[in-house]
């Protein structure tokens, strides 16, 4: 198989994000979501600073390529880590403030649904009626998942707000996808996602800092800050860098594909990690999602055949 070496890094970098759901669970209690966004991708730049470092010479990215031409570069980096990480970051932990990392997760699964939708908008992308069926069956599936099952609270409005910021930050990411694809295609994958990486910092710093550190950081417990390690380490570096590299590769969708094991890993990981509970119609939901995107997938042409990015 051609590209089976970025398959294998697509399902690695997936139960990364997999675990990241229960890792933030075990931070939120204990850090400010803004001080949170900060830490971790501090964190993140200097790990990957430093594998950038011993990149042998020949072979090393130079960090300063990007400003060789603001406009043409800078700019669209810039864009990327504000979509793909500061925002989504944002919703992501508000989500997990109101709702369990299993929902979370669930409703991340909608993302190669959301990448086509944002792909036929914005980059007219084709999609034909299997495909809109597939579209139609995964937003089924994620409309369960925000009822729990239970169709008359649609009537009612009681919603779970944690899931539905869950899906806005799904659309985000989607819109990511698709703008790294027209408009990144060409971008080194590590200096990219370091620039992203400081990109989210600059954003978030403000925002830290009225959250006043220096009174709270000496209460976070040692297993707060090992998870945000891990997570700066693997679900940050390792899993963005996979992403990027694959979306250079296979394109937008077929990367966004992978992101369907993503419920599966972090339903294991909430069980074991953090104790949640896995209820038989969560298992259900998810299912449901994955189907409708193995439709869209299987059944339809490849969004990335046709990528025309003139509204990006």
């Amino acid at each position: 198989m051609k590209n089976r070496y970025i398959y294998a890094l697509l399902v690695l970098g997936n139960m990364f994000w997999g675990c990241s759901y229960p890792l933030t669970k075990m931070v939120v209690d204990y850090m400010p979501r803004d001080s949170f966004i900060f830490f971790r991708f501090l964190i993140a730049a200097v790990i990957l600073r430093i594998i950038i470092q011993v990149v042998p010479a020949e072979e090393r990215p130079c960090l300063s390529d990007l400003k060789k031409d603001r406009i043409g570069r800078l700019v669209p980096a810039a864009v990327s880590g504000f979509l793909g990480i500061f925002m989504y970051q944002i919703l992501f932990f508000m989500s997990l403030e109101r709702t369990t990392a299993i929902n979370s997760s669930i409703i991340g699964a909608l993302n190669p649904v959301m990448t086509i939708i944002i792909g036929v908008i914005f980059a007219r992308q084709y999609i034909n009626r299997k495909m809109a069926l597939g579209v139609l069956i995964s937003l089924m599936g994620a409309v369960l998942t925000i009822c729990g099952g239970n169709l008359n609270l649609l009537s009612g409005m009681n919603l779970n707000s944690g899931d539905l910021l869950m899906l806005a930050g799904t659309g985000v990411w989607a819109v990511y996808n698709v703008y790294c694809q027209c408009r990144c295609a060409d971008f080194n994958a590590l200096v990219l996602t370091f620039w992203n990486f400081v990109t989210c910092m600059i954003f978030s710093l403000p925002l830290a800092v009225a959250e006043k550190p220096w009174e709270w950081i000496g209460q976070v417990p040692a297993s707060s800050w090992i998870a945000l390690i891990c997570l700066a380490a693997f679900a940050s570096v390792g899993a963005y860098c996979i992403q990027f590299l694959a979306i250079k590769k296979i394109g937008s969708a077929r990367t966004s594909v992978f992101v369907n094991l993503m419920p599966f890993f972090s339903m294991g990981a909430s069980v074991i990690m953090i104790g949640e509970e896995l209820e038989p119609v969560k298992l259900l939901t998810a299912v449901i999602i994955v189907a409708g995107v193995i439709i869209c997938q299987k059944y339809g042409r490849k969004p990335d055949e046709i990528v025309h990015c003139d509204k990006l």
